[in-house]
Formats: C-alpha cells, sequence, structure tokens
C-alpha cells in the first residue's frame, strides 16, 4: 500500500521543517560570526579614537612648544636689540 494523502502532508512538513532548521542553524552561524566582526570593529574604532586623541593632545603640546619658541625669540630680540642702545 501507497503512502495516504496524510502521510504525504506529514512528510513534506517534515522535509520543510528539516530544510527551515538547516537554514536556521546556517543563520545563526553566520549572526555570530557578524556579532564577532562588530565586536572587533567596535574594538578597532575605540583604538582609532584614542590614537585621535593622542595626536590631538601631540599638537596642542607641539603648538604651545612654538608659541613658546615665538615668545622666546622675540624676547631674545629684544634683549639684544637693548644691549645694541
Amino acid at each position: 500500500m501507497g503512502y495516504t494523502y496524510f502521510d504525504c502532508i506529514k512528510l513534506y512538513f517534515f522535509f520543510r521543517d528539516s530544510t527551515y532548521s538547516s537554514d536556521i542553524s546556517q543563520l545563526e552561524s553566520k549572526l555570530k560570526e557578524l556579532s564577532a566582526e562588530a565586536l572587533n570593529l567596535e574594538l578597532t574604532e575605540k583604538e582609532i579614537l584614542r590614537e585621535e586623541e593622542r595626536i590631538r593632545e601631540m599638537r596642542k603640546d607641539f603648538l604651545n612648544a612654538k608659541q613658546k619658541l615665538a615668545t622666546a625669540e622675540g624676547d631674545l630680540r629684544v634683549s639684544i636689540d637693548l644691549k645694541k642702545k
């Protein structure tokens, strides 16, 4: 005797659910992979932001040192001019 209509329906849903289960597992795996990648990118972004802040501080220190040098040069010129007179 062959399959009944209901047997065919049961088989259809069994195979369909199995296929969906496989798809769901693949999607879950991909989601975990993407989550790990997102975490790595987030850590990289934080690292870049810290490095940018460090560069800003260095630039600020450089500009302060440049200003102090310009002031010292000006004071030196004034001092030399006063000694000449």
